[in-house]
């Protein structure tokens, strides 16, 4: 006997079945004492990309459904982050002072799901980095660790606007590993400087 079935009932059928699969999985990250999470080893197993339409389809609207929702999982994360000040150690003997401000909720919709993204702003409160100073030459001079408003002070636009990259950058890495990541919400920030 041949059963034949539309392809909705079988998307219906698979989708069933990825649920089963990730709830278990959420579950018995929990029973062992660790916060459930968008692990590899999901990414894998479906063999699909982290962040890919199919994500946002399939992964993510059953990651939200097993938190309680979108809006359960942002106010976590708002809850972690929102209003405290990190201390930021990277790259150039970075050592960066950020207080996020203000995180916003953006929901992208698209014909077949909807994509959550967080904006966070914040606010760059002191902290210091290696700074090398150029000769009239453009030679490189002896490194210094300045504070970060010196080092404002020092540079001109163009050196500025990629100085300010590479602390939002530091700031996001931070961020995502972290606390971000284990929520799977994508987001940007955006830094002011308070010096």
């Amino acid at each position: 006997m041949k059963i034949i079935i539309t392809e909705n009932q079988y998307n219906n059928l698979t989708q069933e079945k990825i649920k089963n699969f990730l709830f278990k999985l959420w579950d018995r990250q929990q029973e062992n004492g660790e916060e459930p999470n968008l692990d590899e080893i999901i990414y894998d197993v479906l063999d699909i990309n982290y962040g890919s339409e199919m994500d946002h389809k399939l992964v993510r609207p059953l990651w939200y459904e097993y938190n309680g929702g979108s809006e359960k999982v942002i106010n976590k994360i708002k809850d972690e982050i929102l209003g405290k000040v990190f201390k930021i150690k990277g790259e150039q003997n970075l050592t960066m002072f950020v207080r996020i401000d203000e995180i916003t909720n953006d929901n992208y919709e698209y014909n077949e799901y909807v994509e959550v993204s967080l904006e966070f702003k914040g606010s760059i409160l002191g902290g210091h980095a290696d700074f090398i100073q150029m000769d009239e030459h453009g030679d490189e001079g002896e490194t210094e660790v300045l504070e970060l408003g010196d080092i404002y002070n020092e540079l001109e636009y163009q050196e500025l606007s990629d100085f300010e990259e590479f602390l939002r950058d530091e700031a996001h890495e931070y961020f995502w590993y972290k606390f971000v990541k284990k929520y799977g919400t994508p987001f940007n920030i955006e830094l002011d400087n308070k010096f």
